[in-house]
């Protein structure tokens, strides 16, 4: 069953199996997550994607296309609680 790669390249037939056993790299300071969105890629593959941004990268997870949708946009809303711009770089961005 294909599902979402892990970290060594194992395949998780499901969200859950991948948040259990998977490993992210590097390490993100949650104080770092600006933005989280759940999408789908425009490539012929039209696969799931979680997008996180923080100050300094735009980081994109990509998952098989039958990965149950629900997983993906569950765990890209535990991501977006996180999500939070600084006084000080709202007011940069304000003067900009």
């Amino acid at each position: 069953m294909s599902g979402v790669r892990g970290h060594h390249g194992r395949s998780y037939g499901k969200t859950n199996a991948f948040l259990e056993q998977a490993e992210i790299r590097p390490a993100i300071p949650i104080d770092q997550v600006r933005y989280v969105r759940a999408t789908t890629t425009q490539d012929r593959s039209t696969r799931l994607a979680i997008d996180l941004i923080t100050r300094d990268e735009n980081i994109r997870w990509l998952f098989h296309a039958d990965i149950d949708h629900a997983q993906v946009n569950a765990l890209a809303a535990v991501l977006a609680e996180s999500m939070r711009i600084p006084d000080a770089e709202r007011e940069e961005l304000q003067r900009r």
